[in-house]
This record gives C-alpha cells, structure tokens and sequence, in this order.
C-alpha cells in the first residue's frame, strides 16, 4: 500500500485559515498538526 500524508503547513494560507475556523482552534499545535498529518491518501 502506497500513502501520502499532507500536513498543515502543504496547505495553502488560505486553506489553513479556514481549517483553524472549521475547528474553531487558533493555532495547528492546539491539533498537533505541527506535527501528525492532517490527512492520509492511501492506495491500494
């Protein structure tokens, strides 16, 4: 299985901005996502 993980900072402002709004946090390291992916894409 193949995976690509995106984390906070391969977003752009923009697409930040609006994950801290939809999560209502005000910095990634309240998420960890300074440090865990955001998300993972897998194939199989």
């Amino acid at each position: 299985m193949k995976k690509l993980e995106i984390y906070f900072r391969d977003l752009t402002p923009e697409a930040q901005n609006a994950a801290l709004e939809l999560y209502e946090i005000e910095s990634p390291k309240d998420a960890n996502w300074d440090s865990f992916p955001i998300f993972t894409l897998e194939v199989y």
